[in-house]
C-alpha cells in the first residue's frame, strides 16, 4: 500500500532537506580545498610544534614526518630542515596521521583529520579530499596507504574497507583492491613490520628503555618511540610523542636528536633577539608552556621551560622586552627578569611593588622599564633593577589609572599612549602627568585594545573597529583610514609607511595607504588559524602568532597585486 504524505509533513521535509543542504554547502565553502594559487610557493610558511610525531616515511632526498603541526621536511644531503607543510601550505588540516611518497610518481600524499591530500611534484600544490565527500562513514579514517606500479593508489580504511584510485590524484573506486600479484609498497598499518630499534646511546639527562621502547629524561617525563625506519645508509629514523625526531648512527648506536618548529604552538608574543626570534604565548596551556628562541634556517631552536628554571615563576608568557642588560618576560604571575650579565633569572610580583602582577604589556625606553597589567601601571628604573634590595617601581597616576586594565604602550616623544578599558590614556613623562583623550567621545572612549604610533600618527583598535589621527593638529583621519564597524577584538597593532596593520579575532585587516584600502588576510590566504593573537613587521614580510603556530607572510612581494 503506497504511503501518503500530509502538507504539513512535506512541507516540513522540505524545509529540513533545505537546511541541510544549506549547512553542507556553508561547510564546504569553509573548507580550505588546496593551495591558494593566488601566492607562490614560500609566501606563507607556518612553523608550529612538531615534537609529536606519528609516522616517518623517506623519498629519494627527505625524511617526511606526519606530526601534529604539519608535515616536517628534512632533507638528509644537505642536512637541513626545509620549510614545512602545513595549513598555510594549502592543507586542510596541520594534524598529520600518516604520510607516504610514491617513488613511481613522486607525488606526496598524507592523511590528515578531514581527509586525505597529495602535492604533485611539478605543481607544488596541494590537493585535498575530504572524507564525508569520498564517501567515508562517520569517524571512519584512512589507515593505510599503497601504491601499485601501474600508478595505482590503494586506500584500506580504519573500517577495513577498501578503494582504488590513480596515484597522480582523481576519483577512488570503492571496493577496488590490488590483484593477487601486483607488488604494492604499503605506508601504515598495511605496511612491514621494522625490526625494533637497538639499545640506544643517548646523551646526558635521557635514558632509554629498551623492552618499553620509551625515553625518559631527567623530570621524570617518558616519550614513547612512535615510529622507526632504516634507510641504505644504515641510519636509523625515529620518531617520538614529545621528544620530536632523531636518527642513529647503526653501527654506533649513537643518538642524536633533530629538534625543529615551537615547544608550544600557542603564540602570542613575538620579540627579535640579535637576530633569534622569540616566541612564547598564554592560550591556556597548564604546566606545558615554555618559550622558544630560534635562529630559523641557521640554528636549531632552543627550548626554556620556566617551570624548571629557578627564579622564573610562570609559562603563561604576555609580554616580552629586551635591551643588551637583560631579557623581560611579563607573565600571568609576575615579571620574570633574566640579567645577561649575572645569567640569572628573578620573578618580580606585587611585593615588589608592581601594581599587578597579571602583566599585559612591556615597553624599555632609555631609562624605563614601563609595565602595563590588569591593574594599573608601573614603571621600574632599569638602573636599579640588578639590585635586590634597592629596586625603585613607581605607580603611574593611580588616581586614574589603578584600578584599570592597561591593554597596550605606544611611545611618541615624550608622550606615551596608554590603551585602557575605559579608553585612549596620554602620559607626558617629562611632566609627568596624563589625561584621557578626545574628552569623552567616541571611539576614544572605548575599551582599548591596542594602540600603536608613527611619526605623529596614533592608531588604535577596539571591538568598533580601527581608528587614528593625527596627535600634532589633533585632526581625525576620514574613511577609509578610519575603519569603524564591527571587526572584533583587535589583538596586536603594528604600522609603517606602506601600511597599517590589525591582527585579531577575524584573521588580519591591512590598511593600504597607497591604494587607500583594507585588505582582509584570512585561512583561505594561508593564516594557520582565524585568530591571530600578534604581529610583527619585517620589512618586506610580516610574522604573525597564533594558537597554531608562529607564521611569516611575504606580503610585500612585487610579482603579486592584492
Amino acid at each position: 500500500m503506497a504511503l501518503r504524505m500530509n502538507r504539513g509533513a512535506s512541507w516540513l521535509t522540505a524545509v529540513l532537506i533545505l537546511l541541510w543542504v544549506a549547512g553542507a554547502a556553508a561547510q564546504s565553502e569553509g573548507r580550505i580545498r588546496g593551495t591558494n594559487r593566488h601566492y607562490r610557493h614560500g609566501d606563507w610558511t607556518t612553523w608550529s610544534s612538531m615534537r609529536h610525531i606519528r609516522h616517518l616515511c623517506l623519498s629519494q632526498e627527505r625524511l617526511y614526518l606526519a606530526t601534529t603541526g604539519g608535515i616536517g621536511c628534512f632533507n638528509f644531503f644537505s642536512q637541513q630542515w626545509e620549510e614545512p607543510h602545513t595549513v598555510s601550505s594549502g592543507l586542510a588540516s596541520a594534524d598529520i596521521g600518516l604520510v607516504a611518497w610514491d617513488e613511481n610518481s613522486g607525488f606526496l600524499w598524507c592523511t590528515q583529520s578531514e581527509g586525505i591530500s597529495y602535492l604533485g611534484p611539478a605543481s607544488g600544490v596541494w590537493t585535498n579530499l575530504f572524507y564525508d565527500e569520498i564517501g567515508f562513514y562517520d569517524r571512519e579514517s584512512v589507515s593505510s596507504i599503497g601504491f601499485g606500479v601501474n600508478h595505482q593508489i590503494y586506500l584500506v580504511t580504519s573500517r577495513g574497507r577498501s578503494l582504488a584510485g590513480h596515484s597522480n590524484g582523481g576519483g577512488f573506486e570503492w571496493g577496488a583492491t590490488p590483484r593477487p600479484e601486483e607488488e604494492v609498497k604499503w605506508f601504515g598499518e598495511a605496511a612491514a613490520v621494522d625490526p625494533p630499534p637497538p639499545h640506544l646511546f643517548l646523551p646526558p639527562g635521557y635514558y632509554y628503555d629498551e623492552q618499553e621502547r620509551v625515553i625518559t629524561d631527567s623530570h621524570g617525563r617518558r616519550y614513547p618511540l612512535t615510529c622507526w625506519l632504516r634507510d641504505a645508509w644504515n641510519t636509523l629514523w625515529i620518531g617520538t610523542w614529545g621528544l620530536g625526531a632523531a636518527r642513529v648512527d647503526l653501527v654506533s648506536a649513537r643518538f642524536e636528536a633533530l629538534p625543529y618548529g615551537l615547544w608550544d604552538d600557542a603564540v602570542d608574543v613575538l620579540a627579535f633577539d640579535q637576530g633569534a626570534l622569540w616566541a612564547g604565548g598564554d592560550q591556556g596551556q597548564t604546566g606545558g608552556g615554555g618559550l622558544t628562541r630560534w635562529e630559523i634556517g641557521i640554528r636549531n631552536p632552543e627550548y626554556y621551560e620556566p617551570r624548571y628554571i629557578t627564579g622564573f615563576s610562570d609559562d603563561r608568557i604576555t609580554a616580552m622586552a629586551f635591551d643588551e642588560e637583560a631579557f623581560w618576560f611579563g607573565t600571568r604571575n609576575g615579571l620574570t627578569r633574566y640579567d645577561l650579565d649575572r645569567r640569572s633569572w628573578r620573578t618580580l610580583s606585587q611585593v615588589d611593588h608592581l601594581s599587578d602582577p597579571r602583566i599585559t604589556h612591556l615597553y624599555l625606553d632609555e631609562e624605563y622599564l614601563w609595565v602595563a597589567s590588569e591593574a594599573g601601571l608601573s614603571r621600574i628604573l632599569k638602573a636599579s633593577a640588578g639590585r635586590r634590595d634597592s629596586l625603585v617601581v613607581d605607580i603611574i597616576d593611580p588616581r586614574q589609572l589603578g584600578d584599570l586594565r592597561i591593554s597596550f604602550l605606544a611611545p611618541q616623544g615624550d608622550t606615551l599612549w596608554v590603551g585602557t578599558e575605559y579608553g585612549l590614556y596620554w602620559y607626558n613623562v617629562s611632566a609627568d602627568s596624563g589625561e584621557f583623550y578626545g574628552d569623552g567621545f567616541f571611539p576614544a572612549n572605548q575599551e582599548i585594545d591596542a594602540v600603536v604610533c608613527y611619526g605623529d600618527e596614533v592608531w588604535f583598535g577596539t571591538s568598533y573597529g580601527i581608528a587614528g589621527f593625527n596627535a600634532r593638529n589633533g585632526e581625525w583621519f576620514a574613511p577609509p583610514a578610519q575603519r569603524l564597524e564591527r571587526l572584533g577584538r583587535i589583538f596586536w597593532m603594528e604600522v609603517d609607511g606602506f601600511s597599517v596593520w590589525a591582527a585579531g579575532e577575524r584573521g588580519v585587516q591591512r590598511y593600504d595607504r597607497e591604494g587607500l584600502r583594507w585588505i582582509r588576510y584570512s585561512m583561505e590566504d594561508g593564516l594557520p588559524a582565524q585568530e591571530i593573537r600578534t604581529l610583527r613587521i619585517d620589512g618586506d614580510y610580516v610574522w604573525f602568532g597564533s594558537s597554531r603556530g608562529l607564521t611569516l607572510f611575504y606580503w610585500n612581494a612585487p610579482y603579486r597585486i592584492d
